[in-house]
């Protein structure tokens, strides 16, 4: 599907702070058994789930494949998640 339609629709919003540059931020979104969920947060045409998964794979060169290290690498990130 194409972004930006009314199944993936794209909320677009822009900081304004004072004395400082504008932030553009962009929520996509997917609709899922008939509720929208963030599927990807876009700061100043950086796409978070991007950076995310490039750190994922860094961390999974890293440790060469081995399981037990990736967990421990991941559960203080993942606990940090569910505050």
């Amino acid at each position: 599907m194409a972004r930006g339609t009314e199944a993936e629709p794209i909320i677009k919003a822009e900081t304004e702070r004072p004395g400082a540059v504008p932030i553009k931020l962009e929520w996509w979104l997917s609709a899922t058994s008939g509720a929208y969920r963030v599927t990807d947060l876009v700061i100043d045409g950086t796409s978070m789930m991007l950076s995310y998964r490039s750190e994922f794979l860094t961390i999974i060169e890293r440790v060469r494949g081995m399981l037990a290290q990736l967990l421990a690498r991941l559960r203080p990130a993942s606990a940090a998640a569910d505050v």
